[in-house]
């Protein structure tokens, strides 16, 4: 409910409404009124879906006017802050990664770092990043998961596998987290050791 505008004036000289003056980005807000007995009361209604993606808060000037002519006006600055719900997943900034290491490179090696962000705020925007272990080269491979660095943590060998696919997740820290997936492809590039 909106503060009372009062007016000592009577009749069609009293506060006879109140509008939105500016800052009402794509006519998302209106002003409803009910009458409750003598007094008329305002009240700050949502015409539309908010998104806080796209408006992440509105600065209204609101005008409460009287009946007279000219008329006498006063205004009401209202700051709405949209909160966040956790409605985005996490998107890569890659449809697929792609990366070779020769079978013969240490452990520690970094081998590609996987980026993915996500347009909600605060802790619904926090991105970890975790292998899919079911399908993802054993324990060969390591995650940072703040940073999407993959590390090769074991012995890579040629002549056994030469190419490798990892399945990456980015969870954001939202509840409940929503989450995203890519494919990092690793090609094994043999060195003469044999």
């Amino acid at each position: 409910m909106l503060p009372e505008a009062l007016d000592i004036d009577y009749g069609i000289n009293s506060t006879q409404g109140y509008r939105i003056q500016s800052g009402n980005t794509d006519n998302t807000f209106e002003i409803v009124s009910f009458k409750a007995g003598l007094r008329k009361f305002y009240y700050l209604s949502i015409k539309r879906a908010l998104d806080r993606e796209r408006t992440s808060n509105f600065d209204l000037e609101i005008e409460a006017y009287d009946g007279a002519y000219p008329a006498k006006k006063d205004t009401l600055h209202v700051n709405v802050i949209i909160e966040d719900e956790n409605d985005c997943s996490p998107e890569f900034n890659q449809s697929q990664y792609y990366a070779s290491v020769k079978e013969d490179a240490s452990v520690g090696y970094r081998i590609v770092t996987v980026d993915a962000s996500d347009e909600d705020s605060g802790a619904n925007s926090r991105v970890v990043y975790s292998f899919d272990r079911e399908f993802s080269g054993g324990n060969l491979f390591m995650i940072n998961k703040y940073s999407g660095e993959i590390t090769l943590q074991g012995q890579l060998d040629y002549e056994e596998e030469q190419d490798i696919l990892l399945i990456v997740i980015a969870n954001d820290e939202g509840i409940p987290p929503r989450s995203s997936t890519v494919y990092v492809n690793i090609k094994v590039v043999d060195v003469n050791d044999n």
